[in-house]
């Protein structure tokens, strides 16, 4: 995170990437994510290749990371693959991601999403949502809450 930030040290976009590489050969699910991006916006030292964004993003994915999904989903969206889009905003929206959900549901009220898909996605939502529950989550939230209204 220090390096990411530039923080007592000199960032390097080669040296940056090189980092990444390691944390993607390790298993690191965002990593492949951070690459994907770099690939996405042609960040230096690697060229603009929407190609290899996508698959590197698709390897995040089938990795476990949720952002990526959530990424692919946008991107099939705007191709017009929605069963493709649609396959990972569910994911998405199991994992508890309320934007996800509000968007199945409007997929659903298009006729684009099953009765089935919706009630069974809802539930994963449902059951993500309830496992991230605590009271420490709660009281931190009050807490920050305050503060904002506080001053």
């Amino acid at each position: 995170a220090a390096y990411k930030l530039g923080e007592e040290v000199f960032q390097s976009d080669t040296k940056s990437l090189e980092m990444t590489i390691c944390a993607a050969e390790l298993g690191y699910a965002d990593a492949f994510g951070k690459l994907g991006y770099s690939y996405q916006e042609g960040i230096a030292p690697v060229q603009l290749d929407m190609s290899k964004a996508l698959e590197f993003y698709e390897i995040a994915a089938k990795k476990g990371s949720i952002n990526a999904h959530g990424i692919l989903a946008g991107f099939h969206g705007k191709g017009g693959n929605m069963k493709e889009s649609i396959k990972h905003w569910k994911v998405v929206a199991s994992a508890g991601d309320q934007v996800a959900m509000d968007y199945l549901m409007n997929l659903y009220k298009l006729k684009l999403v099953s009765k089935e898909d919706l009630a069974r996605t809802l539930r994963d939502f449902q059951s993500s949502k309830n496992a991230m529950k605590s009271k420490d989550r709660d009281d931190a939230r009050a807490f920050f809450a305050s503060i904002r209204t506080d001053g």
